[in-house]
């Protein structure tokens, strides 16, 4: 559950001369400027709208924007032209910047490993293969004739990717020798593209 809630904070304040609508008293009225900003789990996400009060420091009425007299408004945009939202308030936008550059990169690090393994494989390796929808099994590598690679299937398939682990701890054992299934490294890096090699695994 993603908790999404909205929080304010004082940016600026400032005293004006001018006259209180309720006691009458000059220069005791307070022009304030809050920073309205959305927040996921607690976390500054990014700055929404300002919002402007009015206190008086001598009978304590309070105004909201809408119920300030024109000078008070004047003094409030005048105020707000020089109010910006502190950086800190984007903080969960820096940090979904960052993770989304890290995701990147580390995607495109197990692209080029995976190629790697791919172009220059080694016997014994372990594909994670999707051979169609909601079927999964592994692939065992057995020889490498030039470009052709042949592998024993597993024995064994699943119907959910979190379930080839449970093929994998049943070791060589899992695997039939009795088959042998090849192909060329090109049809490996389409099925690589495709989806439907998940993963590598070289011990």
């Amino acid at each position: 559950m993603i908790f999404v809630s909205t929080r304010s904070k004082l940016l600026k304040s400032e005293v004006i001369y001018d006259q209180c609508p309720n006691c009458r008293k000059y220069n005791c009225v307070r022009i304030l400027i809050y920073q309205l900003y959305g927040c996921i789990f607690w976390i500054p996400f990014i700055p929404s709208n300002k919002i402007g009060l009015s206190e008086c420091s001598n009978c304590g009425q309070s105004l909201k924007l809408h119920q300030m007299p024109e000078s008070f408004r004047q003094n409030y945009d005048n105020l707000k032209r020089h109010t910006h939202a502190p950086i800190w308030n984007f903080t969960g936008l820096f940090i979904a910047a960052i993770l989304a550059f890290v995701f990147v990169i580390a995607f495109a690090q197990n692209e080029k490993k995976m190629t790697g393994f791919i172009l220059a494989p080694q016997k014994n390796d372990v594909y994670e293969l999707n051979l169609k929808d909601d079927v999964y099994t592994l692939y065992k590598i057995k020889k490498i004739v030039s470009d052709t690679i042949y592998f024993w299937p597993s024995k064994f398939q699943t119907d959910q990717a979190s379930g080839l682990s449970d093929i994998a701890d049943k070791g060589d054992k899992g695997f039939d020798e009795s088959i042998t299934v090849g192909f060329p490294k090109v049809k490996l890096l389409e099925m690589h593209k495709t989806g439907a090699i998940i993963a590598v695994d070289r011990k």
